[in-house]
């Protein structure tokens, strides 16, 4: 027995070397407070410690506000972490101080829960000048010793008031106004407790209390109540607070270990999809949230049924917004014998071959297709396979059923392909990518027409200038018309000699002075054209006229 003992040592002892030296913490959280016996007005600060890969903490309880904390180490090793959360009792009595959250091991895949409290006690303050011999507490303010007697005190005069007033603290009720003893206490008031005083004087207040006159200490009574104005001052607070708050509820990471998401993880997508196998009762899922201080919860993970489940992967923000990852998970029934091997020749299923899958597609665009060919083996014994559905195939969809049988249990496993046999739609030859072809045409058809019109444009552009030149031009020829363009068939030979020379000399004339004007040639035209035009106008009345040639006259 003794040996056993020694050798049970040793193995505990090579366990916890072996633990140390490869640096494995099991994750732990304490949670402690400055004191746990405080009086009224004393501060107290709660402080949450621990070690560990990841934590999602919250700490809460009376007098503080609910406070969270959430992070992870950069390496997903374990990691110390700590927080404090202060707070100023209002009043006497137990406070308890909760821990509520997980923490995750740097070698565990789950959270291990963390639930733990500490009480605080509060007493009251102690308002007397001095106490019984007792130590109880006593309210008051009167610096003298009153006698024991429970009648006010006669050197104490009070002046009337009719008012509401609240205690700030819990303050003991008496029947005189005194507090050298506890026998004249009636009874007690807590923090907010309204009366109605009737009277102040000398440090203490008459109030009306259970329909009887009573003392309370005037240091511990006000107008104002001490709730409503801790009330007000929350929601500053907690505004603050808000604003500060991150709104970050994405997540980095979400895995399902031996399993593929559909689609593929991205931030922004929410939904996904797997098939699981009869024998899976839970996903091992790994998340991690972009944000260290927002909460992550898995809902419906346990206990998946056979057909459709739904695991939502919740994400709180800090600020408290949520963004919820569906995962819809297929769970398949438990089913008899299958397929080790299905294939049809000359063709591809989609998608691959999986014995674990039984439905497939098979898209054929040959329409002189009546039946194919379909290989199917089991790797059981005892098994029948039957395939229904092979032959006559039709345009459109033909549903080929693969069944198989065990002899042994007589169950059977169905297996499905959905061949569709359709035309091949002829392709859209684009002549340009994204235009349609008969856009295309209409665009170019529409092009020539505006093209046509701008040449027929043009072409009359530039034969009206080129008709203005032309008429510039005789009209340049008229300004130095040779005399030959006028009627002289009826002159003399030598008048006919002399105007030619006169017109021979005055061309010649014409000709070397360059610098004549326009005016200048103008005016000569039209003497030219008065002197012809008088000689012709003489010779046309004489009767022996000879009649004019066609041709050029000189």
């Amino acid at each position: 027995m003794r040996k056993k003992q020694i050798i049970l040592t040793i193995c505990l002892v090579v366990l916890a070397w072996i633990n140390l030296a490869i640096g494995v913490k099991a994750a732990s959280t304490s949670l402690t407070a400055s004191s746990t016996n405080v009086t009224v007005g004393t501060e107290v600060t709660v402080t949450v410690s621990g070690n560990a890969a990841s934590w999602d903490l919250e700490i809460s309880g009376d007098g503080i506000s609910t406070t969270k904390m959430a992070g992870y180490t950069d390496d997903a090793e374990n990691g110390d972490f700590s927080k404090s959360v202060s707070f100023t009792p209002s009043k006497a009595g137990t406070y308890t101080i909760k821990l509520t959250g997980n923490v995750t091991d740097e070698s565990d895949t789950e959270s291990t829960s963390v639930n733990k409290s500490i009480n605080i006690t509060v007493k009251a303050k102690e308002t007397s000048s001095g106490g019984d011999s007792e130590g109880n507490n006593n309210s008051g303010g009167n610096s003298s010793k009153p006698s024991d007697t429970e009648e006010e005190a006669p050197s104490i005069s009070f002046s009337s008031r009719n008012e509401t007033v609240y205690a700030t603290s819990s303050v003991n009720v008496r029947s005189s106004c005194s507090t050298s003893s506890n026998k004249n206490i009636i009874g007690s008031l807590d923090i907010g407790d309204s009366v109605t005083r009737t009277g102040i004087g000398s440090g203490w207040s008459r109030i009306t209390y259970n329909g009887q006159t009573a003392y309370v200490s005037s240091d511990y009574l006000d107008t104002k109540n001490p709730i409503d104005t801790e009330k007000e001052q929350e929601p500053e607070e907690e505004k603050e607070n808000e604003e500060e708050k991150s709104n970050v509820k994405t997540l980095r990471s979400l895995t399902v270990e031996q399993f593929t998401l559909e689609p593929e993880f991205d931030p922004d997508i929410t939904e996904y999809s797997l098939t699981v196998g009869a024998d899976v009762e839970k996903l091992d899922i790994g998340v991690i949230a972009e944000d260290p201080k927002s909460t992550v919860e898995i809902v419906g993970n346990n206990e998946l049924l056979i057909g459709e489940n739904t695991v939502n992967v919740k994400v709180t923000a800090e600020d408290g917004t949520v963004r919820t990852y569906t995962i819809n998970v297929t769970k398949l029934a438990d089913v008899g014998v299958k397929l080790s091997e299905l294939s049809v020749e000359n063709y591809t299923l989609s998608p691959e071959f999986s014995s674990d899958v039984f439905e497939y597609t098979l898209n054929i665009t040959d329409t002189s297709i009546t039946n194919l060919t379909i290989n199917a083996k089991s790797d059981e014994e005892n098994v029948d396979i039957e395939i229904v559905g092979n032959n006559e195939l039709k345009l459109g969809k033909n549903i080929i059923t693969i069944l198989v049988t065990s002899k042994d249990d007589n169950l059977t496993t169905t297996y499905q392909i959905v061949v569709n046999i359709e035309e091949t739609q002829p392709e859209n030859n684009q002549i340009i990518a994204g235009i349609d072809n008969n856009d295309l045409f209409m665009y170019i058809g529409i092009g020539v027409v505006v093209l046509v019109i701008l040449i027929i444009i043009i072409v009359a552009i530039v034969r009206k200038r080129r008709n203005a030149k032309e008429t510039d031009d005789y009209d340049d020829e008229e300004d130095f018309a040779p005399l030959n363009t006028y009627s002289l068939e009826n002159i003399s030979n030598d008048e006919k000699s002399e105007k030619l020379e006169n017109t021979d000399s005055n061309s010649n004339k014409d000709t070397t002075i360059t610098d004549e004007t326009e005016q200048d040639k103008e005016n000569k035209r039209k003497e030219k054209l008065e002197e012809f035009s008088s000689y012709a106008s003489s010779n046309d009345s004489d009767a022996n006229t000879t009649p004019r040639r066609k041709g050029k006259h000189f």
